[in-house]
This record gives C-alpha cells, structure tokens and sequence, in this order.
C-alpha cells in the first residue's frame, strides 16, 4: 500500500483534497488510531423541576457541597473561596447552604459559576428515580461527548503533519509556477534570449526562489 510520505514533493503537490484523504487511512493505521465514529447520544428526559437552584464556584471545588444563593455571591466569593470552601463549619457563613446534588452539575451560567437544582427531601422520596434516570442519562451523554472528543483530537494530531505538508506543497508548487511563468515571459520580451530573461528574473525573484523552480521544473520532467 502506497503511503502519503512515499510520493515525491512534487507528487504530493499534484494531489488534490479527496486524494489526500484516501491517503490518510495509511496514516491512521500506521498511528494506531480509529476513524471517530459518528457520535451517538441516549435520549435524555428533562431533570424534574427542583424546589430551588444555587451556585456553585469551577474552580476546582465543583465536588465541594457549598454554594450560593446566586451567582453573584458565588462569584463574590472566589477571592476567599479557598478558606471557606474547605471550611466545614457551614453555619458560620449565612450566605452558604449545604447542596444536596444528585448526579451532575446542570445549566452553566459562566465559566466560574454553575447553577445546580436542590431538592427536597420529599422530592427526592417521590422523585428519585426520575432524578436518577435524568442524571444517568446524562452523565452518559457527557461521557460519549468527552470520548467523542478525545478521539477526534487523536485523529486530528495523527493527520496534521500530512495535511501541513500538503499545504506546503501546494504552495511550493504555486510559488514554483509563478517564477516559470515569469520567465516564459521575459524570454518572450526579450526574443528567446534565455540568459537574458534570467538577468531579468533575478530582479524580480531571489537566487533561492530561481534556483528551487529550476529544480522543481527539471526534476518534473525527468519524471514524465
């Protein structure tokens, strides 16, 4: 099977997106790595309504169970959040409530702040199942949504380096075309006179950029 990296610069350049593409299984394989499947989600039933909601900070302490009557409290209170978060001593801080939280944080509000529901403990004698079904499913689906992610970033990285090259071909190639084209003109310009066309070039291109189309070109026809 034909790789990617066993095509010439030229080659490579020659391929279009779709060719590239079907070059990229090699690649996975080679990496070890999976297409990502499509991703599929279990169907999630709405969280029965709660007696009330609080706030909780993201910052690390999202297992703590404090939170905040709103997120402005919650917010308010990062720059102290280390001493009272770990301070078990609830009722000193009138502005905290203990959170019982069944399965998953709900709603965000912001990157700082989450809102999560409370429930009574009648609610949670009549609703427990509900509560736990809802949270189950989607706890399930945040799962799916991580791994989906993880996988798409490991197919990501394993192709990078080959969609990079090819962009870099590509461009070599465009580059390339540009100086020959500009040369065909000059020697036009100047009656098919080669080095004369070259003095001219060498105004409009560095040696560097001259020397590479050169090559490019020479290297092309050698192959056909």
């Amino acid at each position: 099977m034909q790789s990617y990296w066993d095509l010439s610069e030229k080659e490579r350049a020659a391929l279009n997106e779709g060719e590239v593409d079907a070059l990229s299984s090699y690649e996975l394989m080679n990496a070890g790595v999976l297409r990502p499947p499509p991703l599929e989600l279990v169907g999630e039933e709405p969280m029965p309504e709660a007696d009330g909601v609080a706030y909780v900070l993201t910052l690390g302490y999202q297992d703590r169970e404090v939170a905040w009557a709103t997120p402005e409290e919650a917010a308010g209170s990062i720059e102290g959040a280390l001493g009272k978060i770990v301070s078990e001593v609830f009722g000193s801080y009138p502005d905290q409530i203990r959170v019982r939280r069944i399965g998953p944080i709900v709603d965000s509000d912001s990157e700082m702040v989450k809102r999560v529901p409370i429930y009574s403990d009648e609610q949670l004698s009549e609703c427990r199942g509900a509560i736990e079904k809802a949270a189950s499913a989607k706890a399930e689906n945040e799962r799916r949504r991580k791994a989906d992610e993880e996988a798409r970033e490991a197919h990501r990285k394993a192709l990078t380096g080959m969609w990079d090259d090819w962009h870099r071909c590509r461009e070599e190639a465009q580059n390339v075309a540009a100086v020959l084209a500009t040369l065909a003109e000059y020697e036009k310009l100047t009656e098919g006179n080669h080095d004369t066309a070259m003095v001219f070039l060498g105004k409009a291109y560095t040696e560097i950029q001259i020397a590479d189309a050169i090559e490019w070109r020479d290297e092309t026809g050698a192959s056909q």
